[in-house]
């Protein structure tokens, strides 16, 4: 057993100070009993929160801006972002639970369903210095990178997104387990938990990669325990460092704007030169904490300059002999990610295949279960991975779902009773409940709230329940599907997909077409919504989607969110795991 050292001080702050949206314990106020409208319904809203705004586009209010220029002390704010303005129609404000310069954390309670969330009221205007062009986007990145991360259970989950004439808030998942720092700091743990903290970490950071997102300021105080409990998930929060990769980006182009905690921030960043690797050795800095309890260059920031601290990240020796009474393995992933050459550095995805994790396989959280025994397997993973795909991708494979299971009669006629046994009251659809109920029966540990965010990501036509065809695109293995069809099949299924949506036979999918794939509860921001889902397949910047462009959002070859592994599976039995033996 190792306990953190109590001399250990809180990182060398590096910008605002911040109040994390941490609850005391207590009952969690699950969707059933507090529910006065179908269960199935209740997690529909933040899918509706599309921006309507035309702020930020090119020719908007902001564009005539430059990024760090003044905005007029007269320029109207009081709706840039086009969110809802219905905050105080919708929500009871119970306590105040934080504030720092970034605004207030308060605890609210829906009135309609008495479920109870966190809100995080951050003003338009900065409080230290002019408000800029570049603060408000800033303000919107973290709201659009939360949206874009909402299918991952390994990620405080966004609710909802409200706006006043000065403030915007944010409606989050509220989790009652404190902060990983608060661990680190008191609590006496062992390595198998240092080891399920650290994967957890790394789960977060590979499908945010993955996700073309940089989180840019990986510590321990920005995971967040789902509950009290010693394996309790880990949830990352607090996302207003987050960058979206661009395109240069993936071809290699560095960033160089500083960000982050300095104790945390690789060498790289440092130097003014990183990419994605700068979070894994961010991570490594949380593994060696977690192990040691302290950090690997210092065991006390308190007192040290930015100078000092910088200086220890780019010059000093590791202290790896702190580590002595660890496994080897722990040691080798510590090690892989704690590489100042980041081109040598582990990636997210390499680390989860460290041999250290494989200790934890007995748990259920990696498993291998088929396709004839989902339930009892990997359905959470791929209810996560499927809602990552994007709303257009999901639509497509929703359309090629009965031609593959219909190949597969016996995969098919599988599939189907495993449908109709949690459809209990044979509507053929799975609402909220009848998932939640079959998820625990088959021993999975979630939330109502999160069987919410599950079924809010896979019900793509927003009717409020899962029905068979979209449990089926869920539940296939595409990849494997793609292999067995070989590449003209592949590229057949695909072709009949596309001309299922391109209704007017031109060859393209143009906007209209893109927004009749999308219900009609979208009225006044459908066309934003479907712009943006266009965007993301159109490679060459013409509108509009090709034939060619569409395969390639299709293919299942080496996509970085097809692996399981990088998504919780919520197994029973990571509550009952005994990890004396690690």
């Amino acid at each position: 057993m190792m306990a953190a050292s109590s001399t250990t001080s809180r990182p060398l702050a590096h910008g605002h100070g911040r109040a994390h949206h941490v609850l005391t314990p207590r009952r969690y106020q699950g969707l059933a009993a507090h529910s006065s409208r179908s269960p199935s319904l209740v997690f529909s809203s933040s899918l509706e929160s599309i921006d309507a705004s035309d702020a930020f586009a090119s020719g908007g209010l902001l564009a005539q801006y430059e990024d760090k220029e003044p905005l007029p002390l007269d320029v109207d704010l009081s709706s840039v972002f086009g969110y809802k303005r219905t905050f105080a129609e919708n929500f009871q404000v119970l306590e105040t639970l934080g504030a720092g310069s970034f605004g207030v954390v308060s605890l609210v309670r829906e009135k309609e369903t008495g479920v109870e969330f966190a809100a995080k009221r951050v003003p338009k205007h900065c409080r230290r210095g002019p408000t800029t062009a570049r603060y408000l986007r800033k303000l919107r990145t973290e709201v659009d990178v939360m949206r874009q991360m909402g299918t991952s259970l390994n990620a405080v989950f966004l609710h909802d997104t409200y706006e006043e004439n000065d403030h915007v808030t944010l409606v989050m998942e509220a989790c009652r387990g404190g902060e990983l720092w608060e661990r680190v700091a008191v609590d006496t743990y062992d390595e198998g938990l240092a080891c399920r903290y650290v994967r957890d970490v790394l789960r977060f950071v590979a499908q945010a990669h993955a996700n073309g997102i940089l989180y840019r300021d990986i510590k321990p105080d920005n995971f967040l325990f789902l509950d009290t409990g010693d394996l309790s998930p880990l949830k990352a929060t607090d996302f207003g460092l987050s960058s979206r990769m661009t395109p240069a980006m993936l071809d290699g182009e560095m960033i160089s704007q500083r960000c982050g905690t300095p104790a945390y921030m690789a060498p790289e960043v440092i130097e003014q030169s990183y990419g994605k690797a700068a979070d894994l050795w961010s991570v490594g800095m949380v593994a060696y904490q977690l192990l040691t309890g302290r950090f690997c260059f210092w065991e006390d920031v308190r007192g040290l300059s930015l100078r000092d601290v910088w200086k220890s990240v780019l010059h000093d020796k590791i202290q790896w002999e702190h580590l002595e009474g660890c496994s080897p393995e722990a040691i080798e992933l510590v090690k892989g990610l704690l590489n100042r050459d980041q081109k040598g550095r582990m990636t997210a995805d390499e680390a989860l295949r460290a041999p250290w994790f494989k200790r934890l396989e007995g748990d259920g959280s990696t498993s291998s279960a088929g396709d004839s025994d989902l339930f009892k397997g990997t359905l959470v993973q791929r209810l996560q991975r499927y809602g990552a795909y994007g709303l257009l991708k999901q639509r497509a494979l929703a359309l090629l779902a009965a031609d593959a299971s219909d190949a597969d009669s016996e995969l098919g006629a599988i599939l189907k009773k495993a449908f109709e046994d949690a459809d209990e009251d044979s509507s053929g659809t799975l609402e909220v409940d009848e998932l939640a109920t079959a998820l625990r029966r088959a021993g999975y540990a979630v939330t109502d709230g999160e069987v919410g965010q599950l079924l809010q990501f896979t019900d793509i036509d927003f009717s409020g329940s899962i029905s068979f065809d979209e449990f089926l695109a869920t539940t296939l293995d595409w990849q494997t599907i793609a292999e067995r069809k070989g590449t003209d099949g592949w590229k057949d299924m695909c072709k009949r997909a596309f001309d299922l949506i391109d209704t007017d036979g031109s060859g393209y999918l143009e906007l209209d077409e893109v927004v009749s794939l999308l219900p009609e509860k979208f009225i006044g921001g459908r066309h934003a919504l479907a712009r943006d889902l266009i965007a993301k397949a159109d490679r060459d910047g013409d509108g509009r989607i090709d034939f060619e462009e569409f395969e390639s959002m299709l293919n299942f070859n080496g996509a970085a969110v097809e692996s399981l592994d990088l998504y919780d599976s919520r197994s029973i039995s990571r509550e009952s795991l005994s990890l004396d033996s690690m």
